[in-house]
């Protein structure tokens, strides 16, 4: 946005001698309308441009501090200010009537970045401002080749104008990576971007990503902090954003952040101001000190004068000291660090606008040395906002030469020679192929790594390595076999190496055995070494080692007798030929040979294997089972219904599981462990299966049959009772004969039934022909209704005054019915009562006469009703 479009300024542009500190891409400074800068001669004098105005523009010189073009965003010139080739409309967007050209209000409108190594090209980032509506926040990028229009530059119609991102904030700017690249730097606009991430987009010699890496990290989030400044420091370790709501309600910011240069990452936010005070803050430009160790940010309190800058030491350790230290340095609209070391600032003023310069920005406080209005106004020429900066990715090259020197006995094998010390390099390559920041050297002789330091330094260093003290000669050990004396240590000095050495060898026990350069015919075990020479002696250890090289097998340790069994051998690669014995006579050289057992038995296997050094001998004993097929023995094959059947099964040791199937949906899983019994509840042929499982051979089915008979059937009825006036009982099989079973009952009878005649227990034994036997008993009980008196005497003696019958059952009777009659038939005496006296000889209260009576009684209980009938005699 462009705050003071409606102002016109003038300027005074004073030429000072300065020392000149960085001469070069950024010593021309083009700026606001017709403005800038030029610190080619040390001290800033003013340079005029045909430029028409803008709050951020961008220029850009070459290594010599020429000018080479400079920009307002939507348009660009070249060094003898006429408009650039194809340069003249950068951004093809509509144009609302009455705003200024798409990016000349915007706060950061344009920036200019080298394309890493292509020196004779440009990149030309383009932001347009908020008034833009509908359009607005939209960043586009050209490219400017300085290799066309006779040097002057032409943009290149293939890529121009081209739309990178949209919706976004003001801010914008530029850093030189750690990797040969550069960041673009940008913010979403909060409105409609999730919290306050940054963008950074990544500028290699391969092009422009289009793909930014995102910093997700808490910002300020209100919508209308669109408007400020961003700036890197000088070591490209902190972020400055300056946000402003455009100096119409004051809100304001002043933000510092980590950022990473390798990553392009922002993080770990300390907010250094986010209060409204009326008068002189609203926070818009922002610049870092030489040595990164202040902030000066600057605003306006209205949009025709300068705002307060002031000064934040951020060396302070924690936030609230940093904040506490903010210092008012001057009034200053925008402000930034210039070639020669000096922060310069903008100051707006109604008479003319001037550029003043603080001296010393790396001091605390004043003493940093504001001097205002160092460049006076001059007439026609307004001041915007300054240039924004120039990320160069510059390709250094540092050539090292160093000589190494190794103490006493260097172990060449190990000595390392290092490029750096820290872990910021990349891209090594030494002469012996290998890509790490350090290698090892074994013989002296000349070495040479090339390699790259951030931001893009290109390194070759070179090493003369010489060992003059001596180098441990190198170690050619031959290891021993297993219990021989076959191992051997030889020592080998460098060709160039001219020292002299002696040798002493010891075995363990302390015994010289050697003082020559070789051992041989050596056990395995540790010896000692003593190496002397001219200047240098040491003692070593030397370690002959047991050689790994065995033979080995793998076979199960039990097999089946008769079945082909592979012998895999597993012997150390080493041996070249074998010799087998199966310990059966038979023998085999193949290294997997097949073999098959013709009897059981225990079997003793050996292996014989040969190398070009050494032989080796395995044993393993080996189990073969003897084939055999499972089954079961049966002392009967027939049964009754409801017994049990023994079976006994017949295996040996290798017998590992039994699985039973006995026909009736019954099965057992069990051990070969004596008999195992099985009962059958009804009859019929059933088919048994035994399934015998072994450790190693197959396992295998026995079937046989079962015969289970069926019982007689047999059923006596319920039991019952003998009663006094009834005659015997008829017992007997009441269920229909199907068989010729014999009968037996307990009584010695041998007939279909019986007659009981007196109470107790009957029992039959009914035996088919298959001597399947079936018994069941019955139980008679004198157990009736009623006992029935056959005489009464109604004489008032209180015994036996009345007729009635007594219950004889425990559980009674429920009904009774008695009726009683003369022995001419007439009815003197009936009753329903179960629980009445009963007759007392008389009839309509008059006493009858003694005699004989006749009577039908008629008794129930819940089971069953019984009727009696009779006489009885009244006594008088």
């Amino acid at each position: 946005m462009w705050k003071v479009k409606r102002w016109l300024f003038s300027c005074l542009l004073v030429l000072i001698g300065l020392p000149r500190v960085n001469a070069q891409f950024e010593n021309i400074w083009v700026f606001g309308r017709n403005a800038g800068m030029d610190f080619n001669m040390g001290a800033p004098s003013f340079y005029s441009s045909a430029i028409g105005g803008g709050e951020r523009t961008a220029s850009i010189c070459d290594e010599a501090g020429r000018l080479l073009f400079y920009t307002s965003g939507d348009q660009v010139w070249t060094s003898d200010h006429q408009l650039m080739p194809n340069g003249d409309t950068l951004i093809k967007d509509p144009l609302l009537p009455g705003t200024w050209p798409y990016c000349r209000s915007t706060s950061n409108a344009t920036l200019i970045m080298p394309v890493p190594g292509q020196k004779r090209k440009y990149y030309l980032f383009s932001l347009t401002h908020t008034e833009m509506q509908q359009w607005a926040g939209r960043l586009y990028y050209s490219i400017v080749d300085m290799s066309l229009n006779n040097g002057m530059g032409d943009v290149e119609i293939q890529n121009s104008s081209i739309l990178l991102d949209s919706n976004l904030t003001e801010h914008l700017t530029g850093v030189t990576g750690d990797r040969c690249n550069s960041w673009l730097i940008c913010i979403p606009n909060p409105s409609t971007a999730s919290g306050s991430r940054f963008k950074s987009y990544e500028v290699t010699g391969n092009g422009l990503s289009r793909v930014p890496v995102e910093s997700n990290v808490e910002g300020i989030y209100s919508a209308g902090l669109q408007f400020g400044k961003i700036d890197l420091s000088p070591d490209r370790r902190k972020v400055a954003v300056c946000r402003s709501d455009g100096f119409r309600t004051g809100g304001y910011a002043v933000e510092l952040y980590d950022f990473n240069p390798a990553t392009g990452i922002l993080s770990n936010l300390r907010l250094l101001s986010d209060r409204h005070v009326p008068g002189k803050e609203c926070y818009y430009g922002v610049s870092f000190s030489p040595d990164g160790s202040k902030v000066y940010a600057s605003g306006a309190s209205n949009v025709s004068s300068s705002g307060g800058m002031f000064q934040f030491d951020i060396s302070k350790s924690t936030v609230e000291e940093i904040i506490r230290s903010r210092t008012f340095i001057d009034n200053a609209f925008d402000v930034k660090l210039g070639p020669d070391g000096k922060v310069y600032y903008l100051q707006l003023k109604t008479a003319g606008s001037t550029v003043g310069v603080i001296n010393h920005p790396n001091l605390a406080g004043l003493a940093c040395q504001p001097q205002p209005d160092f460049i006076s106004a001059i007439a026609g020429a307004g001041l915007g906002g300054f240039p924004n900066r120039v990320p160069v990715v510059r390709s250094d090259t540092i050539l090292t030469v160093r000589q190494v020197s190794t103490p006493c006995f260097t172990d060449g094998r190990n000595h390392t020679i290092r490029a750096m010390d820290d872990s910021t390099g990349w891209g090594y390559l030494w002469n012996n192929g290998m890509a790490v920041p350090a290698t090892t050297t074994d013989t002296p002789g000349l070495y040479w790594v090339s390699y790259h330091t951030p931001p893009c330094t290109y390194h070759v260093d070179t090493f003369y390595v010489a060992f003059a003290n001596g180098v441990l000669p190198v170690m050619d050990v031959d290891t021993a076999c297993f219990n021989a004396t076959n191992g051997a240590v030889r020592l080998r000095t460098y060709p160039s190496d001219t020292v002299r050495y002696r040798y002493t060898w010891k075995d363990a026990s302390g015994r010289t055995i050697s003082g020559g350069d070789t051992l041989r015919q050596l056990a395995a075990g540790t010896y000692s070494l003593h190496i002397a020479t001219e200047r240098c002696d040491t003692l070593l250890s030397v370690a002959i080692p047991q050689a790994g090289y065995r033979v080995s097998f793998q076979i199960d340790s039990i097999l089946c007798q008769g079945e082909a069994a592979d012998f895999q051998n597993t012997s150390n690669t080493h041996y070249t030929s074998y010799h087998w014995n199966f310990d059966d006579g038979t023998y085999d050289q193949d290294p997997d040979p097949v073999h098959t057992y013709a009897e059981p038995g225990l079997y003793n296997v050996q292996l014989v294997g040969k190398g070009a050094i050494c032989s080796d001998t395995f044993n393993r004993l080996i189990t073969v089972d003897r084939h055999i097929a499972g089954s079961f023995h049966l002392p009967k094959t027939s049964i009754c219904e409801g017994e049990h059947i023994d079976f006994y099964p017949l295996g040996d040791s290798s017998v590992t599981g039994l699985e039973w199937q006995f026909g009736d949906d019954a099965r057992f899983f069990g051990e070969l462990e004596g008999l195992v019994q099985h009962a059958y509840d009804r009859p019929g042929t059933f088919g048994v299966q035994l399934t015998t499982h072994f450790r190693a051979c197959p396992g295998s089915t026995y079937t046989d049959t079962v015969t289970v008979y069926p019982l007689p059937l047999l059923q006596l009825g319920p039991d019952t009772v003998l009663c006094p006036d009834t005659g015997p009982i008829r017992l007997q099989n009441v269920l229909p004969r199907i068989d010729s079973s014999t009968c037996l009952w307990s009584t010695g009878d041998t007939t279909a039934y019986i007659l009981a005649k007196h109470p107790g227990i009957y029992t039959l034994r009914l035996t088919n022909a298959h001597g399947c036997i079936a018994e069941e008993s019955i139980a008679i009980t004198k157990d009736c209704f009623i006992d029935i008196p056959n005489v009464f005497t109604p004489d008032g003696d209180g015994h036996n005054d009345y007729f009635y019958p007594k219950p004889q059952l425990s559980k009674g009777w429920v009904t009774c019915h008695i009726t009683i009659w003369d022995r001419w038939g007439r009815t003197i005496f009936e009753s329903r009562s179960a629980n009445g006296r009963g007759w007392d000889g008389k009839l309509s209260g008059a006493e009858l006469p003694g005699g004989v009576y006749l009577y039908r009684i008629e008794v129930g209980a819940l089971d069953r009703t019984e009727i009696y009938t009779g006489n009885v005699t009244l006594l008088r």
